[in-house]
């Protein structure tokens, strides 16, 4: 049955012709002017210090490295993080890419 949703809310979405992780709950990262990280649908958060965070997508891992970063909204699916991001790598099933 939950195949059965996904698939009636992935029609509904490009129906609609509306962003896919407006109905789905895909990860969603967003990085405002490398300063500002909001990443919404994590499965876990990993780690966390001053200079790096590591949250878990599900089907991959996302590293962000920087400086003076600072946690400013944690919840069970959503972090909000502020500081220098210099840069953000994702990982899936042992590859990295940028």
């Amino acid at each position: 049955m939950r195949a059965f949703g996904k698939r009636i809310k992935q029609t509904a979405s490009e129906l609609f012709s509306l962003p896919p992780d407006t109905l789905l709950d895909i990860p969603r990262l967003s990085c405002l002017n490398a300063e500002e990280v909001v990443i919404e649908h994590m499965v876990a958060l990993e780690h966390v210090s001053d200079t790096e965070l590591v949250v878990n997508l599900g089907e991959q891992t996302v590293l962000i490295q920087g400086r003076d970063f600072v946690v400013t909204l944690l919840t069970s699916q959503e972090i909000h993080m502020k500081g220098q991001v210099d840069s953000i790598t994702y990982q899936r099933h042992g590859r990295a890419s940028r």
